[in-house]
């Protein structure tokens, strides 16, 4: 049994670092890649997530609850993400002093999308920790997998807009911090309302992709040739599946 509920929240807090903090370190890679090619890319990587929220995230939220919370879920988070979008639009040229806003708002909307989604991640594990050490650790490296292909995106995008290492800092640091509160929710609830983690898992799952479909497949499609940017993106899809159905 492992029921030290500390060690719990600092298991998911971990989990989360490790998985973005490959994810950032592998997108920093692509600074020394063409341009184009980092676009094709960002094309396979949304690809990869369009695959993941479709075939995962939005199917595990009404297997939680019911298709009518699912769909609620999903339009409260349409309307959150239009609502950020105006926002950051307005208060961008804060946080940067030059370099691509449009792709540090595209980070900075993944990236809540990605801490949202990471709640419901964390009560899964801190829940499983209580029950069984080894399927903890089973279920903590599926989620390290899992966060990869997001925190490449959003490594990308933060490269792009040339962000401050702090942001970058900031964005790993809160994204994590959401899985270890969910760990910890987890770890004392044991089970949490089935209704709350299928709003959860939608939310973010809307979140992610209007991100998805506003900024990255475009941008994607826009700077090559259709044919490529088209099979990149379905390559993506794919590839996503296949991720998909080993990590379950």
């Amino acid at each position: 049994m492992f029921t030290n509920i500390e060690l719990i929240a600092i298991v998911g807090l971990l989990t989360g670092l490790i998985g973005m903090g490959f994810g950032m370190f592998f997108s920093s890679l692509a600074l020394n890649i063409g341009y184009r090619f980092k676009k094709l890319l960002l094309g396979l990587i949304g690809g990869v997530m369009l695959s993941v929220v479709s075939f995962d995230l939005i199917p595990e939220a009404i297997e939680e609850s019911s298709i009518y919370f699912t769909v609620i879920g999903l339009f409260l988070g349409l309307i959150v993400s239009n609502i950020l979008d105006k926002a950051l639009e307005k208060k961008i040229t804060i946080t940067l002093e030059d370099g691509n806003e449009k792709s540090f708002k595209a980070a900075v909307m993944m990236a809540i999308g990605i801490g949202i989604h990471n709640i419901p991640g964390g009560i899964a594990l801190g829940s499983l920790f209580h029950i069984s050490y080894r399927e903890g650790i089973s279920l903590a490296l599926v989620l390290i997998f899992h966060g990869i292909p997001e925190a490449i995106a959003v490594g990308i995008y933060l490269k792009e807009s040339h962000s401050h290492l702090k942001n970058y800092l900031w964005i790993l640091l809160l994204t994590s911090l959401t899985m270890g509160i969910g760990a910890l929710l987890g770890a004392i609830a044991g089970n949490v309302s089935s209704f709350i983690i299928s709003i959860s898992l939608s939310f973010a799952g809307s979140m992610i992709l209007y991100i998805l479909f506003r900024e990255t497949i475009p941008e994607a499609i826009e700077l090559m040739e259709n044919r490529y940017s088209t099979s990149s993106i379905i390559t993506g899809v794919i590839l996503g599946i296949l991720i998909i159905s080993m990590l379950h």
